[in-house]
Parts: structure tokens; sequence; C-alpha cells
């Protein structure tokens, strides 16, 4: 007969200690230790990735704690790192650079002599060189992917297009008295650009009769009236309202004597919600969608004034 085995030695509990109750969730480890609840050790977890709210990579590889052992622990240490990524990995996006100075371009240089001298001398029907003309160093979320921005001093020339379209100016084009529309090329103007003088010199080799300038000035708001914000987060609010001002303004402009044929101004204004703000690629097509806007009423204000146009022209002044 087959001896019994002994009995199995029995580790006793240690008590609680003297003014201290045992609190929901504790639990005690082999040789009396106290080991920390699953609440805890997840609260203690994000409280110590609040530290590094402005670094995301430290979250892709964080673990949860070893003691989290059951269900619900797991739970809601997943959850709490959860909003740590969330908090600390937003997006921004950034508004474009501002618009061009027309009144240090197109004066630059010239004294008021000179400019009650510089009379009309366009040949009609008058070929015309558009061109966009931003701040120097423009940027914007489209031309740091695409490029497109050349020059460098008072003012920097886009040529590519983020808003425009080709039937603008061939709806421009079929207007009494104009020839027709030229694009200019970056080869033919200097690096270095501080007045309007470099743009009719490539406009001259181009045999163009007039220099059409524009230029876009958007920003962005919280409210209608506040002051421009310089960056956006996205993905703050489902319900965030952002306004939109679009301005394009344009001079008409002799490719050979610097006259004015006359300035040209268009607004947009939109409110934008929440899937404008899911990702810079939303936001920046809604930018644009503003720019177009206000760019096709800029081509109804030449429309508009080009009777004018003609008009002063003829009589020479």
């Amino acid at each position: 007969m087959n001896p019994s085995p002994p009995p199995r030695a029995h580790t006793p509990i240690p008590p609680i200690p003297r003014g201290r109750s045992r609190s929901h969730g504790d639990e005690l480890q082999e040789g009396g230790g106290r080991a920390r609840s699953p609440l805890r050790a997840a609260a203690s977890f994000v409280h110590s990735g609040w530290r590094r709210a402005g670094d995301c990579a430290p979250y892709r590889q964080a673990r949860v704690p070893r003691d989290v052992s059951s269900a619900r622990g797991w739970l809601t240490a997943l959850l709490l790192s959860g909003c740590v990524v969330l908090c600390g990995c937003r997006t921004t996006y950034i508004p474009p650079s501002g618009r061009a100075d027309f009144s240090a371009i197109a004066s630059a240089g010239a004294s008021l002599r000179e400019s009650f001298a510089a009379a009309p001398a366009a040949v009609f029907p008058a070929s015309i060189v558009a061109v966009r003309v931003q701040a120097p160093r423009y940027r914007s979320y489209f031309t740091e992917r695409e490029g497109g921005v050349f020059g460098q001093g008072r003012y920097a020339v886009v040529t590519v297009s983020e808003f425009e379209e080709e039937a603008d100016f061939q709806r421009l084009a079929r207007l009494p008295g104009v020839g027709g529309f030229i694009n200019l090329s970056r080869l033919l103007l200097p690096q270095t650009l501080e007045s309007d003088r470099e743009l009719r010199e490539a406009a001259a080799r181009l045999k163009a009769d007039m220099l059409l300038l524009y230029t876009l000035d958007t920003s962005f708001y919280n409210h209608d009236a506040s002051i421009a914000l310089n960056v956006i987060t996205l993905g703050l609010s489902p319900t965030r309202r952002v306004f939109v001002r679009a301005t394009a303004s344009a001079l008409l402009i002799d490719t050979r004597t610097g006259f004015i044929y006359a300035a040209f101004e268009a607004n947009a204004k939109r409110d934008l919600r929440t899937n404008a703000w899911e990702s810079r690629e939303a936001a920046d097509r809604a930018r644009r969608d503003i720019e177009r806007t206000a760019f096709n009423d800029l081509v109804g204000e030449f429309e508009s004034h080009w009777p004018l146009v003609l008009q002063r022209a003829k009589q020479g002044a």
C-alpha cells in the first residue's frame, strides 16, 4: 500500500496593516508584497506618458505594464494609452504665405514725375502676359509638394497653377481688343526680382503689349473678426468652425511704359466645418476652392472694366 503524500505547506496571507483597509483591485503577491491594481498601474503609465506628449514615437512602442493582469486592467490601460497617443500626435496645417506688395513693386524707383509722365502705348488687339506674384519666399501646402515658386527679392513668381484654369484666360481672350494671353517662363526672369521692370522686360521679349499681375491673400480665423491663425490644429472637434477669407488683386500694366491701366480686386469668404479639417489635404483643397472663387470673381472684374481700359488707351491717359 502506497503511503499517502505529505500535506502541502500552507503559506498564510499576511494581515492587512492596521489603519488601512484593502482597496478594490489590490492584489497580494507571493511573499507578502502588495501589487498595484491594474487601474492604478494604467493611470501611472498614462501620467508618465504625458511628459512626452509632443513626441509620438514612444507611444508607438509603449507596452502595457506587466502587473496589469485582469481583463479590466488590460482594457483600462489600452483605452488610456490610446488617449495619450491621440492627444500627443495631432496634425497641424500651415496656411499659405501672404500677397505681393503691389505698391512696392509698381512704384519701385519711380518718382512722382515719372509716374505722371507714363502714358499708354499698347497696340490693339493687345497680347497680354499674366503672371502670379506672391510675397517673398512664398510657400503653401501645395507648392511644398509640387514646386513652382521662383525668385527672391521683393516678391516671388508662382509658375504652378494652384487655382487657375486655362478656361479663365480663354474667357478673357475672347474680349474685343484682346489679342490673346501668353504664358511667361521662368527662363526669361532673373533670380532677383525687385520691381515690375523685370517682368515687363520678360514680357517685351515675348512681344506682349500688357502685363497682368495678380496675387492672392488668404487668411484663416477662429471667429469672423479675430486675429489670423498661423497654425491650424486638425481633428480637434467635429463641430469646429473656421472662417476663411481670400482676396484676389490684380494690376494691368503697359509693358512699354509701366502705365497702369486699371486695378482689380475680388473677395471670397467661407465658413468651413468638420470635413475640411480631417487632414492637411482636405484643408488645402478647401483653401484652394475659396481662392478659386475669388479668382473667378477677379476675372469677372476684368471683364467689366475692360471697356474702360480701351477708353483710357484711346484717350492716351
